[in-house]
């Protein structure tokens, strides 16, 4: 397992007492992310749940971090000159890293806050990329050395929104929909999830294919990360500006998206700032987990307390131990 945050890149080894797990099992490694001040790792025994920091790995300007599924490769997107990948090859006995290259994404050196996301689609052996600042979306080929190729495909979102944060495009994710022929983009600045086509070979995406082309939200939602359920014909949508989970229809066959139900995370007394931040959906797709970047607390609601309206065969808060913490576990139903 590696997870990654915005924090300097550490290696750290982490896990949680598991009943497969034996005694002999090698440590995890967990990397962190610290924006400009670099990247720290440790190793986590996955037997006793004990965290070790084995101090900073590399010093490389880092905002988002993903380690490939197959093969021991690290990939770390920067905020400097408009978005750079630094591709690291990984020691899985001391998690030290070595840096194999780097590759841009945006050819207009776009100066700013850069790329908000990262994921490795094993079947096209390609980077997915989101580009924050930049308001595009790109697949960079992943080379048999696990270095980086220019981008496959270049496709920039279009729109705005109400907020001042919303002056423009900015997509958050790129999500590789079920049947591998369309991937969509949440876009937090343009209050779309945009439906690209996508060629499950090649890693290219593109702006045209089937179905509407996007999924609109409310005005000033913001957009921020989508999963899928494992029966491939629903999604969760979490936003960043409004707190809200909305649970979304997918039809693969149109490429559409249909507005099923919505949920707020945020517990009715809550009178901060609104930030929808992260969504995990269970294997099994029995739990979906949110969480809120300015929360102080967690949110734990049974069914009997769940809002008024919510359709309890879709989604509902489901009981889950109260603790400090800016995480929400939330049901599915079939």
């Amino acid at each position: 397992m590696t997870a990654t945050a915005t924090a300097a890149t550490v290696p750290l080894t982490v896990g949680a007492p598991s009943a497969e797990a034996t005694p002999q099992a090698r440590p995890d490694l967990l990397y962190l992310a610290a924006g400009t001040a670099g990247r720290s790792t440790g190793s986590a025994s996955p037997v006793e749940g004990v965290l070790t920091s084995n101090g900073p790995v590399a010093q490389v300007s880092s905002g988002w971090v993903t380690a490939h599924p197959d093969r021991p490769l690290l990939y770390v997107g920067s905020q400097l000159n408009g978005g750079i990948v630094t591709a690291f090859a990984v020691d899985r006995t001391t998690g030290a890293l070595a840096q194999l290259g780097q590759v841009g994404t945006d050819g207009g050196d776009t100066a700013g806050h850069g790329l908000s996301y990262l994921a490795v689609d094993r079947t096209s052996h390609t980077l997915l990329v989101a580009n924050f600042k930049a308001g595009l979306a790109t697949s960079l080929p992943i080379h048999r050395d696990g270095t980086l190729g220019a981008p496959v495909s270049v496709v920039v979102d279009t729109g705005s929104g109400p907020s001042p944060r919303q002056s423009g495009p900015h997509p958050h994710e790129v999500v590789v929909a079920p049947g591998r022929r369309q991937a969509l983009v949440p876009d937090f600045g343009a209050d779309r999830v945009f439906v690209r086509g996508f060629d499950g070979t090649t890693g290219a995406l593109c702006a045209g294919g089937t179905g509407p082309g996007a999924y609109a939200t409310d005005a000033g939602a913001g957009p921020r990360r989508l999963v899928f359920h494992p029966d491939g014909r629903r999604a969760y949508l979490l936003t960043e500006l409004t707190a809200e989970l909305q649970l979304v229809g997918w039809d693969g066959r149109s490429g559409e998206l249909t507005h099923c139900q919505s949920l707020a995370i945020d517990s009715p007394d809550f009178s901060g700032t609104k930030s929808g931040s992260e969504l995990a959906i269970s294997r099994d797709g029995r739990f979906v987990h949110a969480s809120h970047l300015r929360r102080p607390h967690q949110r734990s609601l049974g069914p009997s307390a769940r809002p008024q309206g919510v359709d309890d065969r879709h989604l509902h808060q489901g009981p889950s131990p109260a603790r400090r913490g800016a995480h929400l576990r939330l049901t599915t139903r079939p």
